[in-house]
């Protein structure tokens, strides 16, 4: 992993360790005991974490026309943990997919190099279309 790959995953964990409502809304419904809280805490920790990528978005990456969907801080998504809103695909410079090492889940997320060299949390994909 490059620097700037680093420097992405670190922000994909640190941003889900601030706004647990996104796996919460996506994974809590059929959680129990504690399973809910020790994937959180699995998921915060940046070592549990592969990436693909990265590469410039396309067509298949777009959500809503020309704009590609991200969660804003603080925000909580819909039943469908779609993002909550969206940033115009023109701004983005390079995509990554990240997804948990764990086997028995199929969590993963976009995550968006912005062309300002800012990083945003993309939408929650089981997949990284080519």
């Amino acid at each position: 992993m490059t620097p700037t790959d680093q420097a992405a995953l670190t922000y994909l964990a640190e941003f889900l360790k601030r706004n647990p409502q996104i796996l919460k809304t996506a994974y809590g419904k059929n959680a129990e005991g504690n399973e809910m809280q020790e994937f959180q805490s699995y998921c915060e920790n940046s070592s549990n974490w592969q990436m693909l990528g990265p590469r410039p978005p396309n067509e298949d990456d777009y959500f809503k026309g020309t704009s590609i969907g991200v969660y804003l801080e603080g925000s909580t998504p819909n039943e469908y943990v779609e993002p909550t809103n969206t940033v115009p695909a023109v701004k983005v410079a390079f995509m990554r997919y990240f997804a948990v090492l764990d086997e028995m889940s199929d969590c993963g997320f976009n995550l968006l190099e912005m062309k300002d060299g800012s990083f945003r949390v993309g939408q929650l994909a089981d997949d990284w279309p080519e």
